[in-house]
């Protein structure tokens, strides 16, 4: 990271051999995320602040617990 005359620069420098391109762009994406949080909320703890976008958010919270299942009626568990 670098303070510049029209902000911070900053670059990645990581091992392609363990980590996609795709990969990298989602943190850095989380970090951004993380960083707009801590201007916007200076005095918050940083285990607080998110660092999900919102989609991602939905997906994680409510689209993977969306595991509801209707089971019949008539049966205890012991016969599934």
């Amino acid at each position: 990271m670098e303070n510049t005359t029209t902000g911070l620069v900053g670059g990645w420098e990581y091992n392609t051999d363990l980590f996609y391109s795709i990969t990298i762009e989602r943190m850095t994406a989380h970090f951004v995320i993380l960083l707009e949080s801590i201007v916007a909320n200076p005095q918050e703890r940083i285990s607080q602040l998110p660092i999900l976008t919102v989609s991602e958010q939905q997906q994680l919270l409510i689209e993977c617990n969306d595991t509801e299942v209707d089971y019949a009626q008539d049966k205890c568990i012991h016969q599934w």
